[in-house]
């Protein structure tokens, strides 16, 4: 006769359930495994599905919370295993890989990581934004607006642009090494020297193979094989749903 409390039987029952369900879910990582079993166990849930879902929830605020400073530290154990990553982080320059371990972390010197997290006394609106006179109310200075939607760095300093070029300069360079000379490799940037030219845009497929309007971002192509790739390039902020939108917005461009 089992002399235990119903709520001695519902815990046991309910660990059971939660067990299960984080064996049955391959997602959840294990360095995260004790932290979301501990949120789960805190709800009130009766099946492993429903379990496997809290589950889910809860690591998926976990990783949310990894994007506070410092943290996503906490996923680098996960690298150690690919080689190929490795290899492009030494090959960094110094400058290059302190740039980016700051902006994983929420480091870099933008207003708003100055005015709320280190309290300087600072405006956290856009500089760049409040100095030009297009924009009456400068949206604040994340590292998301900096690097991604900061509409002066687009329209008026072209540092998208430049980013965006430069990458097409390195890939057409990397392509024409990898595919050899009977590839003729087109992109759609300029440069003058060690100096882009905006503004001043190139046909990337040769209107004896398609008279179009349309400008790819890269071309290679093989008229022996009669073999053309199309590539488009995009330097989106770096979420699901930025990805998504930019894939679509590519992918309606040459819907037609």
């Amino acid at each position: 006769m089992d002399c235990r409390l119903p709520s001695q039987l519902y815990h046991r029952g309910h660990a059971t359930v939660i067990e299960t369900a984080l064996g049955r879910d391959a997602d959840v990582d294990p360095a995260l495994r004790d932290a979301v079993s501990d949120a789960v166990s805190d709800t009130q849930v009766r099946t492993v599905d429903e379990a496997v879902q809290r589950i889910n929830e809860a690591q998926d605020q976990s990783l949310n919370n990894l994007r506070e400073q410092g943290n996503w530290n906490q996923l680098f154990h996960l690298q150690d295993a690919d080689t190929k990553w490795q290899a492009t982080i030494r090959g960094m320059s110094e400058q290059c890989f302190s740039f980016a371990i700051r902006s994983l972390n929420n480091q870099l010197p933008v207003a708003s990581v100055l005015c709320k997290v280190w309290n300087c006394s600072v405006s956290a609106q856009c500089g760049a934004c409040l100095a030009s006179r297009e924009l009456c109310n400068a949206p604040e200075q994340t590292l998301h607006h900096v690097l991604s939607s900061c509409q002066v760095s687009l329209s008026l300093k072209h540092r998208y642009t430049w980013r965006h070029d430069n990458i097409l300069f390195a890939l057409r360079d990397l392509y024409t090494l990898t595919l050899g000379p009977a590839w003729d490799i087109a992109i759609d940037a300029t440069r003058d020297g060690n100096t882009i030219v905006y503004d001043q845009h190139t046909s990337t497929i040769p209107p004896d193979i398609l008279p179009t309007t349309c400008r790819p971002d890269l071309t290679a192509i093989d008229r022996v094989q009669r073999k053309i790739h199309i590539m488009e390039l995009t330097c989106p902020w770096d979420s699901a749903e930025s990805f998504n939108n930019a894939q679509e917005r590519k992918s309606d461009r040459y819907g037609h």
